[in-house]
């Protein structure tokens, strides 16, 4: 059982194994990486704006709360379904579908993560047959728009989880 006082670290792990869910403990093992990943590369580029000799003081200021605001949008959204079946399993409430619908929510923001970075990727993409049409489609979009699936995608993930309140 996950306990209350629990630490970030000790609730994944005990979710991972707690979980009837495969598509859960899947995501455990996926978004783990994600997040490390996506915090060792925000750790680097801090690192590097920094380190930057011919950045003005004005402009570091800016690029850490850049910083700040997708260390947000990728890492906060990235754990919600892990911390809302954590606490249901807190409650007593272990169920394997809620468990599946919000590892299904996680799953979207991550895709809605790549297809938005996809998106504000300014250099043209090569793809195969299949994906061809749809690349095209996605190279004509202007850069800004690659915060809208990653939007959707997070207002997805809270309108679930005001419906898994409900089923409490």
């Amino acid at each position: 059982m996950v306990k209350k006082r629990s630490g970030v670290i000790v609730k994944y792990i005990r979710i991972g194994k707690e979980s009837r869910s495969l598509m859960l403990k899947s995501y455990v093992f996926v978004s783990f990486f994600v997040g490390f990943f996506s915090l060792l590369l925000l750790v680097l580029a801090n690192i590097t704006w920094i380190a930057n000799p011919i950045a003005s003081d004005s402009n570091l200021f800016r690029e850490q709360y850049l910083i700040t605001a997708v260390l947000l949008l990728v890492i906060i959204p990235l754990f919600i379904p892990l911390f809302v079946v954590s606490e249901r399993y807190i409650k007593g409430l272990n169920n394997r579908w809620v468990d599946f619908y919000m590892a299904c929510t996680g799953y979207v923001f991550i895709g809605a993560l790549f297809l938005g970075l996809l998106i504000s990727d300014p250099k043209y993409h090569m793809f195969d047959w299949p994906m061809e049409m749809i690349g095209k489609r996605i190279d004509m979009l202007p850069n800004e728009y690659g915060i809208i699936p990653i939007g959707i995608s997070i207002v997805i993930m809270l309108i679930a989880v005001k419906l898994v309140k409900k089923l409490n």
